[in-house]
């Protein structure tokens, strides 16, 4: 998933004022992990969010009038219009990065919103370096250029200055916990909301219900209220949690999961899946989007093709070699993402621009 790495010249601690205006679920988590792993004094200039409109839309003023001091780096989140915060806080001569965690021409990709997703190509043909969570997802915002009358030059300036580095992961605490070996976990850990397709997860389980597992649902959205007491009728007490849940209760579940399913319609990383591979689930993720990279070539078995999710979630419940085939190449995969993984690409990028 990574680009080959950066060349590193290691000089002193650079200041790095890392903006980032979704401050909030794993936006958050990626900021405050990247700030205790790097090498450079990272200070977060932050806000809550407004809604996803509103927030590209007004925080480059917010948190504009709040910077001070030129840093020695800029460090945008993609939830930012870049130019109109260099504009604002007269960071001109600043050296600027952009981390693209998703963009609006392909976040819907039924109804690009092609007002905002001017503003995604606006931050990054102002950024001197771009940074993209996946390959994927760069060469996914590349190829929707053309919709805003991008022009083959201005598409290979983009691609030529843009890298790939992943999201940092904080996976303390994960220990493998087998206590249910004889009625193995599926793990939905995702928002209840369209663009994670909660209905379809839904219908599989359903599906299979004449099975021995149990489900571990988290996560919170609109389609929980509907589906869950469907999802509690047919499987009662075999639902261990349902709903969001606090830090250490997550980590403490998530280490019993032994199967993690998505039915994303809309994935550029991935960060739920990755962890609970990290801590031993064995993914089953759609043959799109993000996740063949995200699972690697060893796990090229865990994608499935549309049709078969019921089909290949009944294999992995009912054979337990099957599982534990798969779990060491699942652990392996998600710990990649690991931040002590991660952070020397940041860091090295960051070294190159300063």
């Amino acid at each position: 998933m990574a680009s080959p790495p950066l060349r590193s010249h290691p000089g002193p601690a650079k200041e790095v004022l890392l903006a980032e205006p979704w401050f909030a679920g794993s936006h958050r988590a990626w900021a405050e992990g990247l700030q205790r792993h790097s090498r450079h004094h990272i200070s977060l200039l932050s806000s809550e969010p407004m809604g996803w409109r509103a927030t590209l839309e007004r925080s480059a003023a917010i948190l504009a009038a709040r910077a001070r001091r030129p840093p020695d780096l800029l460090l945008a989140s993609s939830m930012m219009d870049l130019t109109d915060f260099i504009e604002r806080s007269h960071f001109g001569s600043v050296p600027s990065l952009l981390y693209l965690h998703e963009n609006q021409l392909t976040y819907d990709r039924t109804k690009p919103d092609l007002i905002r997703g001017n503003v995604n190509w606006r931050s990054a043909r102002a950024a001197d370096r771009v940074a993209f969570n996946s390959r994927f997802h760069l060469e996914d915002f590349i190829a929707a250029l053309p919709m805003l009358g991008i022009g083959d030059a201005d598409t290979e300036t983009i691609r030529q200055k843009s890298v790939v580095l992943p999201v940092g992961l904080d996976l303390t605490g994960l220990e493998r916990d087998d206590r249910d070996a004889e009625r193995p976990v599926v793990l939905w850990n995702h928002r209840w909301e369209t663009d994670k397709d909660p209905d379809a997860f839904v219908d599989a389980v359903l599906e299979i219900a004449h099975l021995p597992f149990r489900l571990f649902l988290t996560g919170e959205g609109a389609a929980l209220t509907r589906l869950l007491p469907v999802l509690t009728a047919r499987f009662g007490d075999r639902i261990i949690h349902a709903g969001q849940a606090a830090e250490a209760e997550y980590r403490a579940l998530l280490s019993r999961a032994d199967v993690v399913v998505s039915t994303a319609r809309q994935e550029f990383f991935g960060v739920s899946i990755a962890e609970a591979m990290a801590a031993g689930a064995v993914p089953l993720v759609p043959h799109r989007l993000a996740y063949p990279e995200l699972v690697g070539p060893a796990l090229v078995g865990c994608l499935y093709e549309p049709g078969t999710l019921s089909e290949r979630l009944a294999g992995l419940v009912t054979e337990h070699g099957e599982r534990e085939t798969y779990r060491p190449l699942a652990r392996a995969a998600g710990q990649r993402f690991t931040w002590a993984e991660v952070a020397p690409g940041y860091d090295a990028l960051i070294d190159s621009m300063v």
